[in-house]
C-alpha cells in the first residue's frame, strides 16, 4: 500500500492541539449548510484499516487546520491547527494507522495528541515511510530527497533536485524519483535505498510551461509516480503524458490520449483492489481507466465545471468509494466509482480568496 503525505514547512509554530463521462450530467451546486467562497485542501488521506476514517489538511487565514471525519466524511472535527509557511501535511503510517503525521508533528493515538516529529525545516511535498521499519521515512523538498537514520529525528539527503518520488512496497529498497540535473531531467531509481541510483528515462519533452517555470524560478508542474503494489508496474504521469513500465522501469511506453492541450495530471493513483483501475487528478477535474491507461473518460458528472484535483484516494475495502481534495471547492466523494459525486464538507473552514 502506498503511503503518502503533503507537507510543506518553514518552522511552523503550533497554536492548539489537540481540539476534540456519463451521457446525462448533473449541475453542481452546493449545499445550503456547506457553502463557502473557497476551500482549498492541502492533503488528504484514508485509514486503511479503518476505512470510515478520513483526514484532511485544509487552508484557513494564515494557518492550516487538520481534520478527521469517523463517518466516511459526513462530518468533520478538527485535530490539529498550525501557524505558519505551512502547504499542508498529512499522511496515516499504513502499518500502524494510529501513527500520523502532520506538519512537524506526529501522533500515535489517531490524532487524539500530538508531539513535534522531528522532521527537518524545510518545503515539503511528499513523504513516504518503509513497510517493515516505520522508522525509516522518505520525505521530498521542493528540490531533494531526505531519509531518516532510523530514529525519525535526524534527516540527510540522498537525491538532489528532484519533484516526485515513489517506493515499490513489495521490494522497498527499490525507489523511484522523477529528476532534473544536469545531464536531463527524467526518471531515475535506486535499487539500495537511495545510496546509488540510475536514470531510467529521459524525459526530453519538456514543455514551455515547465522552461518558463524554471527561468521564473516559480514552482514546476507537478509530476507524480504510483506503483502497483501488486506487481510493481510503474506508472508516472506529468502535463498531458502518461507513462507505463512494467519491468522496473528499463522500458516505458508513452499512452496516447485525447486530453486537453492544456491538460495539467496532478495525481494518480491506483485502484487498491482493482489494479487496471486507474484515476487521475487534473485540472479539468477526473479521468479514469478500465485497462491500465491505455483509455480515459472523464468522469465529471456533479462536480463544478471548473475544478483542479489534487488529490484522490481509494476505499481499500471497498473501491467504488472515492474521495479528492481540490484546490477551492472542498472535497468531493463517489459511491459509484466515480459515476456521481457529492460534495462533503460539513464542518470544514472556509479558505481565504486568491
Amino acid at each position: 500500500m502506498r503511503f503518502r503525505i503533503i507537507i510543506s514547512l518553514f518552522f511552523v509554530t503550533i497554536l492548539s492541539y489537540p481540539l476534540s463521462n456519463n451521457s446525462i450530467t448533473s449541475v453542481y451546486e452546493e449545499p445550503e449548510d456547506q457553502k463557502c467562497g473557497r476551500r482549498t485542501i492541502l492533503s488528504l488521506d484514508i485509514d486503511p484499516k479503518n476505512p470510515d476514517n478520513i483526514y484532511a489538511g485544509v487552508s484557513t487565514n494564515m494557518s492550516v487546520e487538520f481534520y478527521k471525519s469517523v463517518n466516511n466524511g459526513k462530518n468533520w472535527h478538527i485535530m490539529l491547527r498550525l501557524k505558519g509557511d505551512n502547504k499542508g501535511t498529512l499522511a496515516i503510517n499504513p502499518y500502524d494507522s494510529q501513527i500520523i503525521y502532520a506538519g512537524r508533528h506526529k501522533s500515535i493515538d489517531g490524532g487524539k495528541t500530538w508531539e513535534p516529529s522531528g522532521l527537518i525545516s524545510y518545503l515539503f511535498s511528499y513523504l513516504t515511510i518503509h513497510p517493515v521499519d516505520k522508522n525509516i521515512v522518505y520525505a521530498i523538498t521542493r528540490r531533494d530527497i531526505y531519509r531518516t537514520t532510523g530514529d525519525d529525528k535526524n534527516w540527510f539527503i540522498i537525491k538532489k533536485d528532484c519533484r516526485a518520488f515513489e517506493m515499490d512496497i513489495k521490494k522497498p529498497n527499490e525507489l523511484y524519483a522523477y529528476c532534473g540535473e544536469e545531464s536531463g531531467e527524467g526518471i531515475y531509481k535506486s535499487i539500495d535505498s537511495g545510496v546509488n541510483w540510475e536514470r531510467m528515462m529521459h524525459v526530453n519533452n519538456i514543455t514551455p510551461a515547465e522552461n518558463a517555470a524554471k527561468i521564473m524560478h516559480s514552482p514546476l508542474p507537478k509530476f507524480t509516480i504510483a506503483i502497483d503494489p501488486k506487481d510493481s508496474t510503474i506508472y508516472a504521469a506529468g502535463m498531458k503524458n502518461v507513462y507505463r513500465s512494467t519491468d522496473g522501469g528499463q522500458r516505458w511506453n508513452t499512452i496516447k490520449s485525447d486530453f486537453p492541450d492544456n491538460m495539467r495530471i496532478n495525481v494518480l493513483t491506483i485502484d487498491p483492489v482493482h489494479s487496471n483501475r486507474l484515476y487521475i487528478g487534473t485540472n479539468h477535474g477526473i479521468f479514469k481507466s478500465i485497462d491500465r491507461s491505455f483509455n480515459w473518460r472523464k468522469i465529471n458528472n456533479g462536480l463544478p465545471e471548473r475544478l483542479f484535483v489534487d488529490f484522490l484516494v481509494v476505499n481499500p475495502r471497498n473501491p467504488n468509494i472515492i474521495y479528492i481534495g481540490t484546490s477551492g471547492s472542498g472535497i468531493f466523494k463517489s459511491v459509484n466509482g466515480g459515476g456521481s459525486w457529492q460534495p462533503i464538507n460539513n464542518g470544514l473552514p472556509c479558505s481565504p480568496p486568491l
